[in-house]
């Protein structure tokens, strides 16, 4: 019997399909074109929420991973959706489904979009997870795929095919991309429920490698980002924007930091321009130095940074400018937590009225000294009820508060006052009042562990 050679074969696809190394793709997205159509997928909003994609199922803003384990956490089944439009048939839609919890310590989201190695703590399959060829089957446990011989050294789904048996070429890296094209990824959402999720727009300054993300879930800000970072000459990185023009001070409590490096950074930056030149101040927590304070003073000159080197790992961060001084202040976990931390000093203070540029951030700055040439002291003006506050912006147990009043004069302003404890909605939580007419350079004023929030 006469076979016809390769080379004869390539020939017969040229006249069939085309002079194209993907022959047979090019020629069915030609045809649905001409119809004005496109392969894909129909996207049930309802049920799915989309976490990232590639070509033809491309996000412009994929969420990261802290993004993506707020929503899987939330997910009633703990099941996650892959897609690929080119794929066989079996390949097309797998449902993978978590069985045991996700420790924070476990990068879930790169394991299952970009990774290609084994956990034997959190990522195994049969006792970790397992996959499904349709959601029914997942959310029921039926018809499991039989991945006994699961290939963790390559990228979902491990070559795994439904029946048990190795497939190449079938798993794809989302980011950077590599592997097969046209794949989704999807996290399962109650039915009819709203996610809490708004996508915000995020500022990239300088030629950054990956556009950033921004997106607001339940009160707090997930935040992506790339780029070279501050370091030397032009800048490069992903940030929340908002303009100011007067001097302001703002906190942020950083939770969760997936860096990439021990210098890259999370933290609050004021800048005069996007331009990547600009001069700026950025206060940060970095990947493995612990705080840094860092700033450009002129246009295009080396930046500065001061950097305290103890490693922390999650803190509340403060920034503040005053005219042309900037100031930072920080507290570290576990310390937030502890009894006889001072919170008060990554708040952001008020007052009724300031005279002699005795600003309200004075009250909170950290420094006790009550002497009035020192500049730590706040100074409202001649009024009557006049208030002073500070808004802890988190939610923090309070046993204490410790008022240090004035030493050089006038100690007699500070002798009868009233404290209160607010919560976030500016609701009474507990108040106490102070009248003894003794003049006092500090006065300690206890709660019972009352939790502001």
């Amino acid at each position: 019997e006469e076979k016809i050679t390769i080379d004869q074969l390539m020939e017969i696809g040229k006249v069939l399909v085309g002079d194209d190394p993907d022959m047979c793709g090019t020629a069915v997205n030609d045809f649905y074109s001409s119809k004005g159509k496109e392969r894909g997928h129909n996207e049930d909003n309802d049920v799915w929420v989309k976490i990232a994609g590639v070509h033809s199922l491309n996000m412009d803003e994929p969420f990261g991973k802290q993004s993506f384990d707020t929503v899987f956490a939330e997910s009633p089944n703990q099941i996650a959706l892959r897609r690929c439009v080119y794929c066989k048939s079996y390949f097309r839609e797998i449902y993978y489904k978590r069985l045991t919890p996700v420790a924070p310590e476990f990068n879930h989201y790169w394991h299952l979009l970009n990774g290609n190695t084994k956990d034997d703590d959190y990522y195994v399959y049969g006792e970790d997870f397992e996959l499904y060829s349709t959601y029914e089957d997942a959310v029921l446990g039926l018809n499991e795929w039989n991945c006994t011989n699961y290939r963790y050294d390559r990228y979902f789904p491990g070559n795994c095919r439904p029946d048990g048996g190795e497939e190449n070429n079938v798993g794809n890296r989302m980011n950077p991309h590599n592997g097969i094209s046209d794949v989704a990824w999807y996290v399962e959402k109650s039915k009819g429920k709203s996610t809490g999720i708004t996508d915000l727009r995020s500022t990239s300054v300088g030629n950054v490698m990956i556009a950033g993300t921004v997106r607001s879930i339940d009160n707090s800000l997930y935040i992506t980002g790339s780029g070279d970072g501050i370091e030397g000459g032009a800048n490069q990185l992903n940030f929340y924007e908002e303009e100011t023009h007067s001097d302001l001070a703002m906190n942020v409590n950083i939770t969760d930091f997936d860096a990439r490096s021990g210098w890259s950074r999370a933290g609050l930056m004021i800048r005069d321009s996007l331009d990547p030149l600009s001069m700026y101040v950025m206060f940060s927590l970095t990947g493995s130095y612990g705080i840094s304070m860092s700033w450009r003073d002129s246009y295009g000159a080396n930046y500065h940074h001061q950097t305290t080197y103890d490693g922390a790992q999650s803190a509340v961060i403060k920034l503040e400018r005053e005219g042309n001084q900037y100031t930072g202040s920080y507290l570290k976990y576990p310390d937030v937590d502890e009894e006889g931390t001072n919170v008060a000093v990554v708040g952001v203070s008020s007052q009724s009225s300031t005279s002699y540029n005795g600003l309200a951030s004075r009250a909170n700055d950290g420094n006790t000294d009550g002497n009035w040439g020192s500049s730590s002291v706040t100074h409202t003006g001649n009024e009557r009820e006049a208030w002073w506050k500070v808004d802890l912006q988190e939610s923090f147990p309070i046993h204490i508060i410790k008022i240090c009043n004035r030493i050089d004069c006038c100690q007699d302003r500070l002798t009868i006052f009233q404290v209160q404890l607010l919560d976030s909605d500016g609701r009474l939580v507990a108040s106490k009042d102070y009248d003894t007419p003794t003049i006092a350079v500090s006065v300690t004023i206890s709660f019972e562990n009352i939790d502001v929030s």
